[in-house]
């Protein structure tokens, strides 16, 4: 009788759903994704699982300068774990003390463009009861937060991707990941996510 190796046949499904994805972003314009394929740091770094393929939100109006992304690092890896933010777990999130100063506003918008839904937004406080920016830490907790009402307000929308891999109600919460989170238009930013596999 042969036996299966279970970790081979899991190794193997995740190279498939990286291939497939990474078959169906060749055709775009690699700098309109934020995708494992063109992520692009100035040091290379490990990554937390597989990037999801979103769109970059576009404002009519070009961004005159964007602010550098902010990342999330956790014992030298990039990506915390987005149920580690909920429930304050930051004892390895590097800096995360350290004010983070987005912008002179109060609020930002928060940009989800998750492949197979339509185009999503929220607005996000920033700025805490003292007038000062929020820490690495509250910000992760912040978008983690943003990010999960998005999974809240679509789990019971109809996925428009054909692979249904993307289906936020296929998609464990506790196996994302919060990267980074860049700076797509005047006052909005886009959270980075990844899926670990």
């Amino acid at each position: 009788m042969q036996f299966k190796d279970k970790t081979t046949e899991a190794s193997s499904s995740r190279i498939a759903l990286i291939d497939e994805v990474s078959s169906n972003m060749a055709a775009t314009q690699p700098s309109a994704y934020h995708n494992f394929m063109d992520y692009q740091s100035p040091v290379q770094v490990p990554v937390q699982g597989v990037i999801v393929p979103q769109e970059v939100y576009r404002n009519a109006q070009p961004l005159p300068q964007a602010n550098p992304p902010v990342r999330f690092y956790v014992q030298n890896v990039l990506g915390i774990r987005l149920t580690d933010a909920l429930q304050g777990n930051f004892a390895h999130l590097h800096g995360a003390g350290v004010a983070v100063p987005l912008t002179q506003a109060n609020r930002i918008s928060c940009r989800i463009n998750w492949p197979g839904y339509e185009a999503w937004s929220d607005g996000m406080h920033i700025i805490d009861n003292n007038a000062q920016p929020y820490t690495l830490a509250r910000l992760a907790q912040t978008i983690a937060r943003t990010i999960r009402k998005f999974f809240n307000d679509n789990a019971h929308v109809a996925t428009q991707e054909p692979r249904l891999d993307w289906a936020v109600n296929n998609i464990p919460f506790e196996s994302l990941y919060l990267l980074e989170l860049r700076h797509v238009s005047t006052g909005s930013w886009q959270p980075v996510i990844s899926r670990q596999l």
